[in-house]
């Protein structure tokens, strides 16, 4: 009788602690207040309802910016050549709500609709068409408002001050000689392949990216390179083929390469051999900018401290004493 008495007492507990739960609605989210990291979100908390307790040490309800979308690729259905734009939920850390919630999926859009740089996709216009409430299936473009930007259906980097590298690229070094050897860093309007002076080297920039566009898309680059002709210098591969081999002291140079849809890789490789050291030995990349990633994009980008844009924008100007916009001069006094 007394383990009994015990057992029925441990399941009176069981239901008390299940009673007294409050739950909410958990989401996934990006802000700025949920950087410490015990609200990181957790495998057996991510998109799970919590506790009341568990809730209080949230700081964030979720907004509209916790929210991201991505185009699916193209298929055919009988509809036609169509894709889909889904929502989510942007991760890795943690925010409630019960007012907000994730749109609905948009699907069947049509895989020639395009925004072009400068304009955002206007997910209302989209639904209007595919809905019949508009025949005009080329007006789903608005364009961005002065101060932001958009880079179309690609992306540009031309950025270079942040300690960490941008996501999706990364950088490693390898030395024969088993000297010192400095992958690529970050110097505010460039990136180089470091400082490496020993022999037998190379440093190597490498980027990967999925192009969803059915024609596939562009990459486009501006590079320096300061190096013994011949010997020392760049080399460009596309998916491990070498494309272009660059090398002596030169002034800065822009090259465009074509892509097929989907995923590639993209290599800049500084190598250095056994033999003398010229100039700066070292190779540098201003911008990179490629088309073809996405079908647009549904968001203006504010421009950066310090830059400014027009309507319609790509990209935004670095302010000097005198900028122009356009058909605006700006003066800074």
């Amino acid at each position: 009788k007394p383990k009994e008495v015990w057992r029925v007492r441990l399941l009176l507990v069981i239901v008390c602690v299940v009673c007294v739960c409050t739950a909410q609605r958990l989401n996934t989210t990006t802000s700025a207040c949920n950087q410490r990291e015990y609200v990181r979100c957790l495998d057996f908390t991510c998109g799970s309802s919590l506790n009341s307790e568990a809730i209080a040490v949230l700081p964030c309800e979720c907004t509209d910016n916790d929210i991201g979308a991505y185009f699916t690729p193209c298929s055919t259905t009988t509809s036609g050549f169509n894709h889909e734009l889904i929502y989510y939920w942007k991760p890795p850390a943690t925010c409630f709500s019960d007012r907000i919630s994730l749109p609905k999926p948009i699907p069947n859009i049509p895989c020639d609709l395009l925004c072009e740089p400068g304009t955002v996709m206007n997910t209302t216009k989209i639904s209007n068409l595919l809905s019949g409430k508009t025949n005009d299936d080329r007006n789903v473009c608005d364009k961005c408002p002065p101060n932001t930007y958009s880079p179309g259906t690609g992306r540009i980097w031309n950025s270079w001050h942040d300690t960490i590298l941008p996501a999706q690229f990364s950088s490693y070094c390898h030395s024969s000689s088993d000297q010192y050897c400095s992958s690529w860093r970050m110097f505010g309007d460039s990136i180089n392949s470091g400082i490496n002076v020993h022999d037998s080297i190379s440093s190597t920039l490498s980027l990967q990216l999925n192009f969803l566009t059915p024609l596939g898309g562009s990459i486009h680059f501006s590079y320096r390179v300061s190096s013994e002709p011949e010997n020392d210098g760049l080399t460009f591969y596309i998916d491990g083929r070498p494309l272009f081999f660059d090398s002596g002291d030169l002034d800065e140079k822009n090259v465009t390469f074509n892509v097929s849809q989907g995923f590639h890789r993209f290599d800049w490789t500084y190598s250095k051999n056994a033999n003398l050291s010229y100039y700066e030995d070292r190779a540098e990349i201003y911008s990179i900018q490629v088309e073809g990633l996405t079908f647009g994009t549904l968001q203006c980008i504010d421009c950066p401290p310090g830059s400014v844009s027009g309507e319609g924008a790509s990209t935004c100007i670095e302010l000097t004493n005198t900028t122009n916009i356009g058909d605006v001069t700006c003066t800074i006094y």
